[in-house]
């Protein structure tokens, strides 16, 4: 079998994917791999987000509240060749790639408790499943307080995960609080980063989240409020005044 070939099955059938029954996910036998394919394949870009959006959102709940374990792949799945400390390095990251893909399918979903379910995850030890967990956040209709908070949080990704989280909201409150860190230029990667969310904040919501035509008088105020605060700034950073000039391009 060729390497191309190999890389192929793994980033097909590897990663792990969730059911809603119990027991081993593993959709490709790994058996034999080069352990070092299979760790450089498996890592990139975990396909759990995918995979669980396709789910039942039960399976994502249950993810959330605490049940990722059920959904790994059991450990015989694994290479042979694979250290138990690599086995369990892998699993670390699968348990983290379940985690973001609940947060997401939860809230792309819509489910009731989506916020509630998100909110949990806030505080994570872990850096990258608290920024997703921001970013969802937003997306959910969570708390702008609570987002707002996170835009301080000491690591980089978390910061730039609740800029996004702010501008899901689609508010014109959330366009004021992105438009004081696009002001605070202590941080040109989160004005970078809140610029990004404003203008994501005026781009239309999903159909069907609300009446549509309160939608689009929404919609209108969010983006002119958006304008009318980004038009007057002048940043010091060339990165930033770059990201500033495409947003208000396409706010024309």
């Amino acid at each position: 079998m060729s390497r191309v070939l190999v890389i192929g099955l793994v980033l097909l059938g590897v990663a792990s994917s969730a059911r809603a029954d119990a027991g081993a996910v593993s959709a490709v036998s790994i058996q034999g791999v080069d352990p070092r394919i299979y760790l450089r394949a498996l890592r990139p870009e975990p396909r759990a987000l995918l995979e669980l959006k396709r789910q039942p959102v039960d399976v994502s709940v249950a993810i959330l509240e605490g049940h990722a374990e059920r959904y790994l792949a059991e450990p015989s799945a694994y290479p042979r060749q694979l250290a138990p400390v690599e086995i369990e390095l892998l699993r670390e990251d699968e348990t983290r790639a379940l985690l973001e893909g609940a947060l997401a399918a939860v809230a792309a979903k819509r489910h009731p408790r989506a916020a509630a379910l998100i909110e949990r995850w806030l505080d994570h030890d872990d850096a990258r499943v608290r920024a997703a967990a921001a970013e969802r956040f937003g997306e959910a209709g969570g708390s702008l307080a609570v987002v707002r908070e996170l835009s301080d949080d000491p690591d980089p990704r978390v910061r730039v995960g609740a800029c996004l989280g702010m501008g899901k909201l689609r508010s014109e409150a959330a366009v004021d609080a992105l438009v004081q860190l696009v002001k605070d230029e202590r941080d040109a990667e989160r004005q970078v980063a809140a610029l990004r969310a404003i203008g994501l904040a005026t781009t239309a919501p999903p159909a069907g989240t609300s009446d549509p035509a309160l939608q689009q008088a929404a919609h209108q105020a969010v983006a002119s409020k958006a304008r009318l605060a980004l038009v007057v700034l002048e940043p010091k950073s060339a990165a930033v005044r770059a990201a500033l000039d495409d947003v208000l391009a396409r706010l024309q």
